[in-house]
């Protein structure tokens, strides 16, 4: 594998290991920001952690030396570090610094490149504890539920890998680049319990204050101007998988044969045909998601986990206004009537829904909660600092030997 795919891969797995919303903060490791070890210097200083005859405190680093039980490379107020976990850290910011080149360290005689890497390995681990001390803090667990979400994520990540690379398996995948499988479902307890921890804190009064001008909807554009590129041959390709009535086929045969002949006006005047027909079929019982998957041409629409299409969540300045206007003028589970037509985007069929809240636990609240703009995303981020401003971290006596060799194969 290359190393530009390890160092991706390795980037993508390492976000969704490590907290991302106040906890993950000045974590880039190609950044010269100030990592959470000089938070530590300040806590273990303000803790009064005195020496016994089995602990010694590093000046220099601010952090207590043990000696660990077999396999732990550091605890974090409580939180084991495994030397597979430290392992993986240490090399995803190694790959980052160097790029893959190796020579990067041959000029680190004094040692403080490899300083700053297990500096920045370290505030990575410090962020992930501080999730887990806030959840303990706050008496929040994950729970059944919970679990059964991170197995199905897990096996369904390793089905579409095998699919996708000839039948490898993910678990060789995940050695390539220093992981193990323990370690990458501690990265989806991390991350789901930390969106609880959002969502019990700050989650009723963040829905009350931010989403009141939020909307909920699905829809299903029809795009004629498509028929213009080169390599779209066919206007509405039937599925095999789904059944067509004798309506919806001889409209669909209509609009492929205006659009074989490339003339976008005609089929500007044809579409609304189509969309008659999707309405009748709205009336007569059919599922919105089935005739999403029938003829909707947004392809950037999501699927859900039990393979429903994705509501948007949309606002006034989120859409374009014509849209949200006709959107926001209907009741929940009430569909427009096809007619809205916006130039440069096509037709719209457009269905208001109802808020989804398991969606919204898993994907809008992560991504507002990112923003620190956002009062509670502030509130957060200003309670993981508090939270790592008094965290005390203990490193295994065999911690200060471990360098570049250390997790060479």
């Amino acid at each position: 594998m290359s190393t530009k795919k390890i160092i991706s891969l390795i980037l993508a797995l390492a976000l969704s290991s490590t907290a991302f919303y106040g906890c993950s903060k000045n974590t880039d490791p190609s950044s010269e920001s100030e990592s959470s070890v000089s938070e530590t210097e300040n806590s273990a200083e303000e803790s009064g952690t005195g020496e016994s005859p089995e602990t010694e405190e590093d000046e220099d680093s601010g952090y207590t030396v043990s000696d660990l039980a077999d396999g732990i490379v550091m605890n974090i107020s409580g939180h084991e570090v495994t030397s597979d976990e430290y392992r993986y850290f240490f090399m995803y910011v190694k790959s980052c610094l160097d790029q893959g080149d190796e020579t990067y360290w041959d000029d680190d005689e004094s040692g403080e490149k490899l300083k700053s890497l297990k500096e920045q390995t370290m505030s990575f681990l410090f962020n992930n504890a501080a999730v887990y001390k806030i959840a303990e803090n706050n008496s929040i667990e994950l729970d059944e539920s919970d679990s059964a979400r991170i197995d199905k994520k897990i096996e369904d990540t390793k089905k579409y890998y095998s699919a996708t690379n000839d039948g490898k398996e993910f678990d060789e995948y995940l050695k390539e680049i220093y992981c193990t499988p323990e370690v990458y479902r501690e990265s989806y307890v991390n991350k789901y319990l930390e969106e609880k921890i959002v969502n019990e804190l700050y989650g009723k009064d963040y829905r009350a204050k931010h989403f009141l001008n939020y909307i909920a909807v699905k829809y299903i554009q029809i795009r004629p101007m498509l028929i213009t590129q080169d390599d779209f041959d066919v206007f509405i390709q039937t599925d095999s998988t789904l059944s067509y009535t004798d309506e919806e086929k001889a409209v669909i045969e209509k609009l492929n044969a205006i659009a074989d002949k490339k003339d976008e006006t005609a089929l500007n005047e044809a579409v609304p045909e189509l969309m008659e027909v999707i309405k009748n079929r709205i009336s007569e019982g059919e599922s919105f998601d089935s005739l999403m998957k029938k003829y909707n041409m947004d392809y950037t629409i999501e699927t859900k986990e039990n393979g429903e299409y994705a509501e948007k969540y949309i606002n006034d300045y989120s859409m374009q206004s014509a849209f949200f206007n006709a959107a926001n003028a209907l009741k929940e589970n009430e569909t427009s009537d096809g007619s809205l037509y916006i130039d440069g985007s096509g037709f719209y069929l457009i269905k208001r829904v109802p808020f989804d809240e398991e969606y919204l636990r898993e994907y809008l609240i992560p991504i507002f909660m990112g923003d620190d703009s956002y009062t509670y995303a502030s509130d957060y981020n200003k309670l993981c600092m508090e939270t790592k401003s008094v965290m005390e971290v203990t490193v295994d006596t065999d911690y200060e030997s471990i360098n570049l060799d250390s997790f060479k194969e």
